[in-house]
């Protein structure tokens, strides 16, 4: 893939469904997330995650779940106008300078359905409890340089 211009790109992400056999049958209901990471360079420059729950449609199976899932009755919510972003500074230029402010900045996710998200996911999601994580020490973003599109730089303010 060639240079890409600066400014705002979206795309569509596709995937299969997990392998619910590969899955221990206690991970497959409840609480998850979707985490896609953006590197250039083999550096990380943004973390884009969403809460997923898996839960039963019928009531009474939500309240007394079967011991093996049945996956069938399964019902899968993606949280997808809640994401929690994480933009990372890296050398872009490979110079040996970071572009973007001294550290990771950590957007979106608030609210109470996040807070319920992460506190769902718990111990079993390592990489769902870093993407909660990462942005507290990080500081403000400084978006001096230019580098970032104008939806991209008000993402960072909020």
């Amino acid at each position: 893939m060639g240079p890409v211009a600066p400014g705002q790109y979206r795309f569509v992400f596709q995937a299969d469904p997990p392998n619910f056999a590969a899955l221990p049958s206690s991970d497959i209901v409840g609480v998850t997330i979707i985490l896609l990471t953006c590197s250039y360079r083999n550096q990380e420059f943004l973390r884009v995650g969403y809460y997923v729950n898996n839960e039963y449609v019928e009531e009474q199976m939500r309240e007394e779940p079967p011991t093996v899932p049945v996956l069938d009755k399964l019902m899968r919510s993606i949280l997808s106008d809640k994401p929690r972003v994480t933009k990372y500074p890296i050398d872009w230029e490979g110079n040996g300078i970071v572009a973007g402010g001294s550290g990771a900045v950590d957007t979106g996710g608030s609210g109470e359905a996040a807070a319920e998200g992460q506190a769902a996911a718990g111990d079993a999601m390592n990489a769902g409890e870093e993407l909660a994580d990462e942005g507290e020490e990080g500081g403000e973003y400084d978006d001096d340089e230019g580098d970032l599109s104008d939806e991209g730089a008000a993402m960072m303010e909020d």
